[in-house]
């Protein structure tokens, strides 16, 4: 929440070391305060003139595949671009022979140091 506050007279001392606050308004965040907003309204040297509440940031809604009704929403041009180049992809497969699918998986590490 930003508050703006009105300084009634020059303030200064400690708390600033001892630099100066001049009458006049200021945001809570501004850094001639030095921080003492609050403390400076909370003892009379100054008081709030305004308050605002931040404004509600919207996330936009994005659409996913999940809220697509396909009988209702055709497919992109992209999407079927998309769906030509899988199937013209051709897919490789090796066919195994019974001698390999046979064939023994060779070890090759061998166990402990003997002496």
């Amino acid at each position: 929440m930003a508050i703006t506050i009105s300084v009634h007279n020059n303030y200064g001392g400690r708390l600033t070391n001892e630099e100066r606050i001049e009458p006049g308004e200021y945001e809570d965040t501004d850094p001639r305060l030095f921080g003492l907003a609050k403390y400076l309204v909370e003892n009379g040297h100054a008081e709030v003139i305004a308050e605002s509440l931040p404004e509600e940031v919207i996330a936009p809604i994005v659409p996913t595949d999940l809220d697509r009704d396909p009988e209702l929403d055709p497919l992109t041009d992209e999407e079927l671009a998309l769906i030509a180049q899988v199937t013209k992809t051709e897919v490789v497969t090796k066919q195994l022979s019974d001698e390999e699918l046979a064939a023994p998986v060779a070890k090759t590490a061998k166990k402990g140091g003997g002496k």
